[in-house]
């Protein structure tokens, strides 16, 4: 149990300092929806401890509230739905119902903006398979840009 506590704990205090830095005056906006969006996430190594297998390159494919989550390094792929919310320009939710063989995982990520293309996250993990009771984790995100076929400017 103490365990736990110092990992919810040190959540919050990560969660303050990201709102109170997102509120300074930033000059960037999350997206307004991320329908048709490719999301490539990275998990911050120092805070592995909370979901060692985790550490590496994540793509999130959202389309119509269904998306496609691809570990790369580990070449997984797991499906489900999400709801997206904007909270404040520069502070946004994604809430996600995802399956994994016969366990469903539900987690939320909030986004905190650095640009208008990339930011901080956080990640919150309620139950699952690999990880019982409440799991969390940080690391940067960036939105994939579509890309032009070539020859197009």
């Amino acid at each position: 149990m103490y365990r736990l506590t110092g990992q919810v704990l040190s959540f919050f205090i990560f969660l303050i300092s990201s709102l109170a830095y997102a509120a300074d005056d930033t000059d960037c906006h999350v997206p307004e929806k991320i329908d048709q969006s490719t999301l490539l996430f990275t998990v911050d190594e120092e805070y592995s401890i909370f979901s060692p297998e985790t550490v590496g390159l994540i793509e999130v494919v959202f389309n119509q509230g269904s998306l496609e989550t691809r570990i790369i390094q580990e070449r997984l792929t797991f499906v489900g739905r999400y709801v997206y919310q904007v909270l404040e320009k520069d502070f946004s939710m994604i809430k996600v119902s995802e399956l994994d063989a016969n366990t469903v995982s539900n987690y939320y990520l909030l986004l905190v903006c650095s640009s208008d293309i990339e930011g901080y996250y956080i990640y919150r993990l309620q139950g699952g398979e690999d990880m019982p009771g409440v799991s969390h984790w940080t690391g940067r995100y960036i939105i994939r840009l579509p890309q032009k076929p070539l020859g197009e400017e």
